[in-house]
């Protein structure tokens, strides 16, 4: 996925979180030219592939904390939600003849919505009250189950499985100051 991630959350209790993500990327790519040559006739012919793509993603997840080290101040969370995923690619060809376009044409592309399970670990680190470190581990898996094989083939492990690793800062706004006690 893209390197930026927008994340908006809040607290259900001390120990539990809930948080929402997006993120987007869209890429273009116009390859010229995908080949030339000269025809029979002395004509000259070449083709041009372009290729679009977008793609988002929407995390929920949960944090629980687990454990809160006082010192050096490390909160290690489980997570666990799930993903929605997004995607949509198209694929045109263009074939020219001595300079003028005679061909357009389009070939696979398509759209696809799937869901994932997503568990794992985050760490936390504060620097301050309102703003901290954040290091998530997760792994996430297809909604629909498929065989050994398939799940090889598309992801490189027979569980399907597929892992994101996120890193980034926090900024916790409406932190309440602790009463001083005497």
């Amino acid at each position: 996925m893209h390197p930026w991630q927008l994340t908006a959350g809040g607290n259900v209790s001390t120990r539990l979180a809930i948080q929402i993500g997006f993120s987007y990327q869209n890429e273009y790519e116009y390859r010229a030219p995908l080949y030339t040559g000269t025809m029979l006739n002395g004509d000259y012919i070449e083709g041009f592939q372009t290729s679009k793509s977008w793609t988002y993603c929407v995390p929920v997840l949960a944090r629980y904390a687990v454990v809160r080290y006082p010192k050096p101040r490390l909160q290690i969370d489980a997570l666990l939600g799930f993903t929605l995923l997004g995607a949509e690619s198209t694929y045109e060809v263009e074939d020219r003849v001595n300079g003028q376009v005679v061909r357009q044409y389009s070939y696979g592309g398509g759209k696809a919505t799937q869901g994932y399970y997503t568990a794992g670990v985050g760490f936390r680190y504060p620097f301050g009250r309102h703003v901290e470190a954040v290091l998530d581990w997760t792994y996430n898996r297809n909604f629909r189950s498929a065989s050994e094989g398939v799940n090889f083939n598309t992801t490189g492990n027979r569980y399907g499985l597929t892992r994101a690793i996120n890193l980034g800062v926090r900024y916790r706004f409406n932190v309440r100051k602790k009463p001083v006690t005497s």
